[in-house]
């Protein structure tokens, strides 16, 4: 039986499970339970934060359907949810399927570098904004001369599309009115521009900040698992 067919078939069976538990009244309020979760599962804890993304979700999906009915189904869908993850690790899928791998491995990224982010006070971010004006400053350009060439300044990015990498970097070291001497014909260079005096943007400052808070953490944690692991390489 394949994974598709076989998350199918668990999916199914948790669907039936969940609505004869549910009709028998089996499935209830435990002191076991944390104050903050809906359900236990094999010893996940399924919070009530997720529990009401999930019906506020299926409400807005189902206006008509009567709160009971919603109520019931988003628990069983994630009771079956948590059942699907469970079989899938007995399975040794997060060893054996790449796919798997790849999204646990995603997954891990985006909740270590979202994960306890501090909000950065207008004043944070201002320093922050002043220690990188040069990261802020909008791009410089400049203008040269050459057939072919538009007659106007260009960022060295798109200046490097037309005349390639090495010709580029020996353009920008010329002073205005100096040219050089190409396989592709003479360069003039006519004016450099110098990139914008950087203004302080709170949305595009508070993105970079967060970037880079996340990028720390991420390099933190790994740091700390090396420091853990036990790692046997040839």
């Amino acid at each position: 039986m394949n994974r598709e067919r076989l998350g199918t078939v668990l999916l199914s069976v948790g669907a039936c499970l969940g609505l004869l538990l549910a009709t028998t009244g089996i499935v209830k309020s435990d002191p076991e339970v944390p104050e903050d979760a809906v359900a236990v599962v094999n010893g996940h804890a399924i919070p009530k934060s997720e529990y009401r993304r999930a019906l506020d979700a299926l409400r807005a999906e189902r206006p008509n359907a009567s709160e009971a009915e919603l109520r019931a189904h988003v628990l069983d869908r994630l009771i079956d949810e948590q059942l699907l993850i469970d079989s899938a690790l007995e399975l040794g899928l997060a060893d054996r399927d790449p796919k798997v791998r790849a999204d646990l491995g995603s997954a891990a990224i985006g909740v270590i570098v979202d994960g306890a982010e501090v909000e950065p006070s207008d004043a944070e971010l201002r320093a922050f904004f002043q220690a990188n004006r040069d990261y802020f400053r909008g791009a410089p350009r400049v203008h040269v001369r050459r057939a072919g060439l538009p007659d106007t300044p260009l960022s060295p990015d798109k200046l490097e599309q037309y005349l390639g990498a090495r010709v580029t970097r020996e353009v920008l070291a010329l002073e205005p009115g100096a040219t050089l001497e190409t396989p592709q014909g003479r360069v003039e260079l006519v004016e450099k521009i110098p990139g914008r005096e950087p203004r302080f943007d709170e949305k595009l400052v508070r993105a970079e900040y967060s970037r880079r808070a996340g990028e720390q953490r991420l390099r933190a944690f790994f740091a700390e698992r090396r420091a853990r692991a036990r790692i046997v390489t040839p």
